[in-house]
């Protein structure tokens, strides 16, 4: 009997111990919770950082590295922007060494590691209409039960991870478009380290695609260069290339809904053109979801067309948000974004995971 209670105390302390994913998710969480402390409190932002080290420490054991000085450093000199920029880089720095993980557990056939890995990982931006997409803990599952190859499993985690990437790249360059064009230096900072850090999880992909030069193009364009060099560098680059089914799934979310933008736009106001007014805030709320579950279709289909086509569409959902924003008395019933689309971006919304102290800059991610 004392042998059986050994065992399951044994397994349980086995169970208990946290995944280098939840190690990931806590020093995440401090660090983000250090990052608001450093504006008001730079003594309690210390300490968070100092309790960080712990969980930096058992992620150092699971054979990942973890470079916290860079924060220190910033936080010794009270640089908020520093201190984004660098938990940015580490978070995605992160995410990049468990996905090189994850590949080299399916590839070796280790599928206990494989799923282990899967959990330190970033979904696409979800939408209320479009939930996150798990094509990568589908494949993990079928390779379980032999449905399919360790090959096969693989292209099914990649184009589910490095799609889930470029689209969070992607976010990140409209996040940093806003923040510079509404003066929010701290989190600009953290904008462009977070589209730097995911750049870097799709960079085999684009040396193999381009070469090593315009590899160092892009990774300038990113470190330091305007939007306009940044989108240039990654125009028409897919890191997983849609299939035809998936690119005809993803151009029919776009299309339906659009058209669904302007049915509930149209059930929330009343008035000729000139004079319309709100009825219904409810409807313009629903247009607002569907608009965005239509700019995260649109997304995934962007890399596929040249970067000026690309930005005609791209102002015309930024028009099309700021529209629903502002509800002006006389505004006009929404219409799909085509290449001459026009419109300055959206307020600002607040992010994070506190509300009780909002500034310009609070971090994301």
């Amino acid at each position: 009997m004392r042998r059986w209670v050994g065992l399951l105390l044994g397994l349980g302390l086995v169970l208990a111990q946290p995944t280098p994913a939840e190690r990931a998710e806590g020093l995440r969480a401090r660090l983000v919770e250090a990052q608001l402390e450093l504006a008001f409190d730079p003594q309690a932002a210390a300490g968070l950082l100092q309790a960080a080290q712990a969980e930096a420490a058992a992620l150092a054991k699971a054979g990942l590295t973890v470079d916290l000085k860079p924060l220190e450093e910033a936080l010794g000199a009270r640089d908020e922007a520093a201190f984004a920029r660098a938990r940015a880089r580490l978070w995605t720095d992160l995410l990049r060494q468990g996905y090189l993980r994850l590949e080299e557990a399916v590839r070796s056939g280790d599928l206990a590691a494989a799923q282990g890995w899967a959990l330190l990982r970033e979904y696409r931006p979800a939408t209320r209409y479009a939930a996150p997409e798990a094509e990568a803990t589908l494949a993990l599952e079928e390779l379980r039960q032999g449905r399919l190859k360790p090959e096969e499993a693989l292209l099914a985690v990649r184009a589910d991870l490095l799609g889930a990437y470029q689209a969070r790249l992607e976010a990140a360059l409209r996040d940093l478009e806003e923040a510079q064009s509404q003066g929010q230096p701290v989190r600009a900072a953290e904008q462009r380290a977070l589209a730097q850090g995911y750049f870097e999880i799709l960079a085999p992909a684009y040396r193999e695609a381009r070469g090593a030069a315009r590899l160092a193009e892009a990774r300038q364009a990113l470190a330091s260069g305007p939007l306009g060099a940044i989108r240039e560098a990654l125009s028409g680059f897919q890191a997983a290339p849609l299939s035809p089914r998936e690119r005809a799934r993803r151009a029919n979310q776009t299309l339906r809904f659009l058209d669904l933008v302007a049915v509930e736009y149209g059930r929330g106001v009343v008035g000729p053109a000139g004079a319309v007014r709100v009825t219904k805030s409810l409807e313009i709320e629903e247009a607002t979801a569907f608009l965005e579950s239509a700019r995260a279709a649109w997304s995934a289909l962007e890399p596929m067309f040249p970067a000026a086509k690309v930005e005609g569409v791209r102002q015309g959902f930024k028009g099309l948000r700021a529209g629903a924003a502002s509800r002006p008395p006389g505004g006009q019933p929404p219409q799909r974004p085509g290449p001459g689309g026009r419109g300055e971006g959206p307020a600002s919304r607040a992010r994070g995971p506190s509300a009780r102290r909002v500034a310009p800059g609070r971090p994301r991610g």
